[in-house]
């Protein structure tokens, strides 16, 4: 059975450019071997299949179906897809050995790991901002349920009232029960209530 092969390409922001087709062990090796040669270049290699080329938007595609066959690329995005797997099915496939390839790899003293994307400290990473509910808008039954709870707290001193007693008055309003619920914990989060 073949292997499965993967595309290795350099990608720009506004660009890719194929380096080479190979099975993903070579595919790896060759993208360690570029990286160690460019740093700054951003390589990728998706396997050799289906929409592997489905990230990128259609300007790109087209270009990049230019760039290969010469020809203007077809006009919409799934026939632009499929043209370009049938262009890069008849390319040749790097035919260096994987072992060469290791040998190489090894010589250059690369490691993937001197590759691997820089992980952020804890310290670093932001903290999630606490979403605080806001007030319902407009004056439909979502509103309405504000406005009742406002009143009945008003009207209790201050002082959170009961559950029921909020759902009650908005049930007597002609608002559904789940409506209710739903907006009375809303309310209740927006005033510092848990």
């Amino acid at each position: 059975m073949d292997k499965p092969l993967y595309i290795i390409l350099r990608r720009t922001p506004t660009s890719i450019h194929l380096e080479g087709i190979a099975p993903l062990r070579e595919a790896q090796c060759i993208g360690l071997l570029l990286k160690a040669a460019n740093p700054e270049a951003t390589y990728i290699a998706p396997p050799l299949m289906g929409r592997c080329l489905a990230k990128f938007g259609s300007k790109i595609l087209r270009q990049f179906y230019w760039d290969l066959s010469g020809k203007e690329a077809p006009e919409t995005y799934p026939e632009l897809l499929r043209a370009l797997l049938d262009e890069l099915s008849v390319r040749d496939v790097d035919n260096r050995s994987l072992r060469s390839l290791e040998a190489a790899v090894e010589t250059a003293g690369i490691s993937p790991l001197d590759f691997e994307p820089k992980r952020a400290e804890p310290s670093q990473l932001a903290t999630p901002k606490e979403k605080k509910p806001k007030e319902a808008k407009g004056l439909g039954h979502t509103k309405l349920v504000w406005l009742i709870a406002d009143e009945l707290k008003q009207k209790n001193g201050g002082a959170m009232p009961h559950r029921k007693v909020i759902i009650d008055a908005c049930l007597a309003e002609g608002i559904k029960q789940g409506t209710a619920g739903v907006q009375y914990a809303a309310w209740k989060k927006a005033q510092g209530g848990s």
